[in-house]
């Protein structure tokens, strides 16, 4: 029986860890230069590890003609991911963005959905994304056609998963650039401003519930995150650490992975991620921690019970 306990209280342990995420290993998306009008390069999602900066896995989207991928989430089954696509016949290859369910094995899109029409808005640019608590949230960046820019949006979901809807949450700032990530009872998310040092960059927000406090700014005026330009994906660890990337920042680099003290708000860049990536891939946006799969969870349960059986038919016996 002792030998029970012991086996129980190591499977609840590693259940209870296995909610937080897989450690060390996060999902990114990377898209090519914005040149292309009619058609072009694929951008991608990629899986990597962040103690080391190995990219295992990179899914690409040439027959879905996507422009660029913005923001990324896991739910543990599927990735939900926000891009454009290349069309010539308005904005829509700027601003327009839809949110697609993708098959995190294989790449597939399984299905793929414009919002900008739920909440009344002419054009939706989804900037970021993430998962949590069962749900799915985003920021609307739309520069053109829309008075939602900077808000953070609930995106509903259907019971198999596909984007139905959208509800508009609580204002995050006039510039999203945008990350955004829950991590200990907080929300944090960026909007375009100036660092310390005067270049572009990031400013910091906070927030404790997204639907309907109003982020308010870490610091004033010029306190943005030093060491890094634009904030595109920001994204905290299970361990705590916060990662980032840039699109876009004058003498840093788009393409590579950073780590962000929150003490000092400072980045320091731990890699870079081009010489893994395809050759027309120019700026990384989004990132996302990988959940485990349900299946996982259910499978320590499963072997809790079986060994439960197990040692009843023996005291039985």
């Amino acid at each position: 029986m002792r030998y029970f306990k012991s086996f129980v209280g190591a499977a609840l342990i590693l259940a209870i860890a296995g909610t937080a995420g897989a450690e060390g290993l996060m999902w990114g998306t990377g898209s090519p230069d914005w040149q292309y009008a009619a058609s072009g390069p694929s951008p991608v999602v990629f899986l990597f590890d962040t103690s080391t900066g190995s990219i295992l896995k990179t899914l690409s989207f040439e027959s879905s003609d996507w422009m660029w991928t913005s923001g990324v989430a896991d739910n543990g089954e599927y990735l939900y991911v926000s891009h454009n696509i290349y069309d010539t016949s308005a904005s829509l290859n700027t601003h327009d963005f839809a949110v697609a369910k993708v098959d995190r094995s294989t790449g597939q899109v399984l299905s793929d959905t414009r919002i900008s029409g739920y909440l009344g808005q002419t054009y939706s640019q989804i900037n970021a994304l993430d998962f949590h608590d069962g749900k799915l949230y985003a920021v609307e960046n739309a520069t053109s056609g829309s008075t939602l820019r900077g808000y953070a949006l609930e995106v509903g979901l259907n019971a198999s998963g596909d984007v139905v809807s959208a509800t508009q949450g609580a204002y995050v700032g006039p510039y999203p650039d945008c990350g955004l990530d829950y991590h200990g009872g907080t929300w944090y998310a960026t909007s375009w401003g100036y660092a310390p040092d005067g270049k572009e960059g990031s400013l910091v927000y906070t927030s404790p519930d997204i639907m309907s406090t109003a982020f308010t700014q870490i610091g004033t005026g010029n306190s943005g995150v030093s060491g890094i330009g634009m904030i595109d994906g920001l994204e905290f660890d299970a361990a705590g650490n916060l990662f980032a990337v840039s699109w876009y920042g004058y003498n840093y680099s788009a393409t590579g992975v950073y780590g962000i003290d929150t003490g000092a708000w400072t980045a320091s860049q731990l890699y870079d991620l081009s010489s893994q990536l395809p050759d027309t891939i120019t700026q990384l946006n989004g990132l996302s921690d990988v959940v485990p799969e349900p299946l996982t969870m259910l499978g320590v349960f499963l072997s809790v019970s079986a060994l439960t059986g197990y040692i009843r038919r023996r005291r039985m016996a």
